[in-house]
């Protein structure tokens, strides 16, 4: 962080998250303590080789997995001397080994021992509240950048080109990324930039980035099979009526659907039953904030009846199956007394209520509705 705000002079968050976290120099981290003491017989050598080749491996593995989950390199080593795939290079991998051996030997003992003479009970709270807002911040994080691409996807489908306005407008959602990893900026250029395309005078990271958005079309066609029934369907349109977090319910419950469908797509489960029961889990018709009867009595809260309303209407219109009947009624578990029976309804619970932290966070609340997946397919 030091060393990107002083070349930028301007405090610059290098990080993944909003808040002061490092991911992967935490793996890293964990990474050489859990191996330092079975090098301690070692001496010096051994120490320094062995931090950088562990280092080395968490940095490959953390860029193949956002390569394969996002389509996106966070970073690029592709113009550095003796680089593997663009994800590590030798001269960074001896910094990493020399700032693990400082680490271990230096900084470490200082923070265990001042750990070690507070109140055990305030450790525990400090380390219970940091993994909390660890986890919120992540889960908010990873969203952001699935939007982002989602967005580039979108853009690259229209094959739209971006006059420097509006490329802006669209980057400022994202600048805490754009701003913390550079690379990303090459994908905005890839996805937007329509004459470069026709010129074909792309690079190859940005030739890999356009075949990764091509090859989520077929799937986004599929998804738009599995829920075009619901998303046409009157009765459910009028969804699109009632305000729900930053825009409406369609919307919040499309956003669900589709995050929950892709989830199962890449773990094999049952996508379409996470794709539908996703986009009906908040199938009522009142404004939650004020609600009174036909639809809720006043005194009754929303959050512990609104599942089994969404299940009542969505099976009174359409033929549903035991899974997506449990991913409806669970979705607000633990508010819901029964948990979840399956994966899916998990997973589905736990997508609504990322979408939903980061839809009440929202710094911009959405103005009418965007055009999305479904509606164009339709």
């Amino acid at each position: 962080m030091i060393y990107r705000s002083s070349r930028t002079r301007a405090f610059v968050n290098a990080g993944f998250l909003r808040g002061p976290f490092l991911p992967i120099y935490g793996l890293g981290s964990l990474s050489v303590l859990s191996l330092a003491p079975w090098l301690d017989q070692w001496g010096h050598i051994v120490q320094f080789v062995a931090f950088g080749v562990v280092l080395t491996v968490v940095e490959y593995g953390i860029g193949t997995l956002c390569e394969k989950s996002f389509g996106v390199r966070m970073w690029d080593y592709s113009e550095n001397a003796m680089n593997l795939h663009g994800r590590v290079c030798l001269p960074f991998s001896v910094l990493w080994a020399a700032l693990a051996w400082l680490f271990s030997g230096f900084v470490h003992p200082h923070v265990r021992d001042a750990v070690d003479a507070m109140d055990p009970r305030l450790v525990q709270a400090t380390a219970s509240a940091l993994t909390a807002y660890f986890l919120l911040d992540f889960a908010v994080s990873v969203n952001l950048l699935y939007n982002l691409v989602d967005q580039l996807s979108r853009i690259y489908r229209r094959h739209a080109s971006f006059s420097g306005a509006e490329r802006g407008r669209f980057a400022k959602p994202f600048q805490r990324l754009l701003i913390a990893f550079p690379n990303l900026g090459k994908y905005l250029d890839a996805a937007s930039d329509l004459r470069a395309r026709i010129d074909n005078r792309l690079s190859a990271l940005q030739v890999r980035f356009l075949s990764f958005l091509e090859s989520r079309m077929p799937q986004e066609d599929e998804f738009r099979r599995f829920v075009r029934d619901i998303a046409v369907h009157p009765e459910f349109s009028r969804t699109r009526l009632f305000r729900h977090h930053d825009s409406s319910i369609f919307r919040h419950a499309l956003r669900v659907s589709m995050i929950s469908y892709r989830i199962g797509k890449y773990l094999h489960l049952d996508a379409r039953a996470m794709a539908r029961g996703g986009l009906l889990h908040d199938f009522f018709l009142y404004d939650w904030r004020n609600h009174d009867l036909p639809d809720l009595a006043k005194e009754k809260f929303h959050g512990f009846e609104h599942p089994y309303i969404a299940l009542r209407n969505a099976q009174r219109h359409f033929t549903l199956t035991a899974l997506e009947r449990d991913i409806i009624a669970k979705h607000m578990w633990p508010l819901t007394s029964r948990p979840p029976r399956h994966m899916e309804s998990i997973l589905v619970c736990a997508v609504d209520k990322i979408v939903a932290t980061r839809e009440f966070w929202s710094p911009v609340r959405t103005r009418g509705m965007p055009s999305t997946p479904v509606q164009e397919g339709t």
